[in-house]
């Protein structure tokens, strides 16, 4: 028997994405643990899984905060050459930053 995986209502209303643009807090994506916990690593294959997905979808760009060894030469950003990488400023709060930068962007 197969379980039905969503609900009437979500099959009614599809969201249409294709051609969007996405903001992806990479440092969220980066510093959680499969579990939903911040153990100190950086996930490296769960930003790359989001982005590719999103990739298929419309332009994505990644917000990162220069912490951690984490910089614009960083071997592991040659992966995401496709996005658009946007640095954090250090003395701003890196989700309103993310948030203004979307808002202000055409």
């Amino acid at each position: 028997v197969r379980s039905k995986s969503r609900t009437p209502l979500a099959r009614k209303h599809k969201f249409a994405v294709d051609g969007m643009n996405f903001a992806v807090d990479g440092m969220n994506v980066l510093s959680h643990g499969t579990d939903g916990s911040r153990d100190g690593g950086l996930e490296w294959s769960k930003l790359s899984s989001a982005v590719k997905y999103l990739e298929g979808k419309g332009k994505v760009a990644v917000f990162l905060t220069k912490k951690r060894g984490l910089d614009k030469d960083s071997p592991e950003l040659r992966e995401f050459a496709s996005c658009e990488i946007v640095w954090c400023p250090a003395n701003k709060d890196g989700d309103l930053f993310l948030l203004q930068y979307a808002r202000d962007r055409p």
